[in-house]
């Protein structure tokens, strides 16, 4: 690398020749050509590096992609079965009545609002999972299948 930024000297050791399209073309000194070839070698590593992170990313984001699904499939299920204990929850209560049943009724309700909390927090998860996870497309099929 050269000092102050400015690209290497190239000092011809011959009288200019014309290559194609009848431009100019000098020969390297030694020490110009190794500077050369060295630049050449670090920008070939640096390519090299980064054809072979972007191969892993792909693969990556595809196990990444299919994790989120699983995991919004698994947050969708538990969401339908805390509504459905909330259903049975509040159809028991509406049959409790009278006097003899307060004690239950009473258990029921602290049952109703435990899961009236949980399903809270699994929406909350759900709608967190989805805006981490903006494959719309598969968002949506997920959603409709499930």
């Amino acid at each position: 690398k050269s000092q102050g930024g400015s690209p290497p000297s190239f000092t011809p050791t011959s009288p200019p020749k014309t290559g194609v399209g009848g431009a100019a073309m000098n020969k390297l000194n030694p020490v110009d050509a190794f500077r050369a070839q060295v630049l050449l070698d670090e920008a070939l590593k640096k390519l090299s590096f980064l054809v072979s992170i972007s191969g892993s990313a792909s693969v990556h984001r595809d196990e990444l992609t299919q994790f989120m699904g699983d995991e919004i499939s698994r947050i969708i299920q538990e969401q339908r079965d805390l509504e459905h204990e909330y259903e049975e929850l509040v159809a028991e209560r509406g049959r409790l009545k009278g006097l003899a049943n307060k004690a239950r009724a009473k258990e029921i309700q602290i049952r109703i609002g435990q899961c009236a909390t949980a399903l809270r927090e699994s929406n909350k998860s759900l709608c967190r999972n989805l805006k981490e996870n903006p494959d719309v497309k598969g968002n949506l099929q997920k959603m409709q299948t499930e």
